[in-house]
């Protein structure tokens, strides 16, 4: 098996890792499920590296304890390497502190696979993580009122949400009350963008108590920069993939257009814009990235940057993007549009969001309903809400922008038949908005 493929296969991967988790191998504990989480593949190839990893992965091992019954998660972040440099790397990487996991060491290295392994909560960069996780150390930074009007209440369990190694833990900590448990979220950066966070969650938050089509936001709860965290009220709503392949879709799809809408008619609420020469390069780069990986490409790859390149224009309008924006940001609560993430809000063109949002459907082929139509759909209703400000031009330019951006999603996180679904990308990134099928009547 080519070692990417081994390294990304979860079922493959349960018995070493297991193994180098519990030294000979010979214990009491099993693995239930070994799931890759998250991989992102460098450009650089195994053979021809210069000393850096060439592919993360983060797995989520369920593991059930035979001799007590009892079952807990287990959160890894490996980083694998080529000619043996491995062993460099896990010398570079043993931590002056660190905390000791309940199973392997705080970091251990897999020369058989050139794979060096950090069991959460340690982490390369996010030395906080371990006071996040902890319930007795994350007492003291939790937000006032937390814990109850005298602070007396306790904690309950901490467990991780989700994991982006080296970027940010989404961690939801519950708070055991009378009638029933609630929780709160905290989420740590690396760096400082836990501000940015911040300052966008209470933006909207305020924007979400006096408009009813604007989406809202989990209540801020304050923020804590020795954990670089910001705190956040639990939200149980329905995920809107879900929804939107149910009875309800057209009108969860209009309450997205409307609440999408109002952001971008909103106040300017960060302080950076998308410069587009950065936009011009980065698809540059996916470009070169995925031409020398697969020949195949090399046609569609050539015509979609031609026309990215001759057709990149300054926006007409620009205004407060999330920057990230699809389905799996977002649930439907209380009628309302739910939204999660504040790290990746810019000022750029709506139709950075609007062509997010399409392409996310465009690319999906769980076939529980009819994507395409949908995304037609959403720009529609997108247009009907935004009074037609939405240029023909940009979102046609943005939209084969993001349909490489997921064809090149694909290549970075070596997801099972990328190749197929990397190609289906880019055929419609050339397509671009003549790929969204048309109803009578409708107006694109």
């Amino acid at each position: 098996m080519e070692i990417a493929a081994l390294l990304t296969d979860g079922d493959a991967m349960a018995r070493p890792l297991l193994q180098r988790l519990t030294g000979d191998g010979n214990t009491r504990w099993d693995i239930d499920e070994c799931r890759v989480v998250q991989a992102r593949r460098h450009a650089a190839r195994p053979a021809s590296g210069d000393g850096s990893a060439w592919l993360d992965i983060c797995y989520r091992l369920a593991l059930q304890d035979r001799d007590r019954g009892a079952r807990q998660a287990l959160w890894l972040y490996a980083k694998a390497y080529s000619l043996g440099r491995s062993a460099d790397a896990f010398r570079a990487a043993l931590p002056a502190a660190c905390v000791v996991p309940g199973l392997g060491e705080p970091v251990m290295h897999m020369p058989e696979l050139d794979l060096v392994v950090w069991p959460l909560p340690n982490d390369p960069v996010m030395e906080q993580l371990p006071a996040l996780l902890d319930p007795v150390a994350v007492r003291p930074h939790l937000p006032s009122g937390a814990l109850g009007t005298k602070g007396s209440g306790g904690i309950g369990e901490v467990s991780v949400v989700r994991y982006e190694p080296e970027e940010h833990c989404l961690a939801r900590i519950a708070i055991p009350g009378a009638a029933d448990e609630k929780a709160i979220y905290g989420k740590s950066y690396a760096g400082e963008r836990w501000r940015d966070a911040r300052d966008c969650m209470h933006s909207l938050w305020c924007t979400g108590c006096v408009d009813p089509q604007a989406f809202v936001v989990g209540r801020p709860l304050g923020s804590c920069p020795a954990l670089h965290a910001v705190w956040q009220a639990e939200v149980r709503g329905e995920p809107l993939a879900l929804r939107l392949a149910g009875p309800h879709a057209e009108a969860t799809l209009d309450a997205v257009a409307a609440a999408l809408a109002a952001l971008h008619a909103g106040p300017l609420i960060v302080r950076e814009a998308r410069q587009l020469a950065a936009t011009v390069t980065q698809a540059r780069t996916w470009c070169a990235e995925l031409g020398a990986e697969d020949g195949r490409f090399a046609a569609d790859l050539d015509a979609l940057l031609f026309h990215l390149e001759r057709g990149a224009a300054r926006p007409r309008r620009v205004v407060t993007t999330h920057g990230d924006f699809h389905v799996d940001r977002m649930q439907w609560w209380n009628g309302r549009i739910a939204l999660f993430d504040y790290d990746s809000f810019t000022i750029d063109s709506p139709a950075r969001d609007v062509s997010g949002f399409v392409s996310n459907l465009l690319c999906r082929d769980d076939g529980k309903a009819d994507w395409a139509q949908l995304a037609a759909n959403f720009v529609a209703r997108y247009r009907a809400h935004c009074g037609g400000r939405l240029a023909e031009t940009e979102l046609d330019w943005h939209l084969q922008f993001a349909l490489l951006r997921e064809a090149h999603r694909c290549f970075a996180r070596h997801c099972a038949g990328w190749q197929d679904k990397a190609l289906r990308a880019m055929i419609l990134a050339r397509a671009s908005l003549a790929s969204l099928p048309r109803r009578a009547g409708s107006v694109l």
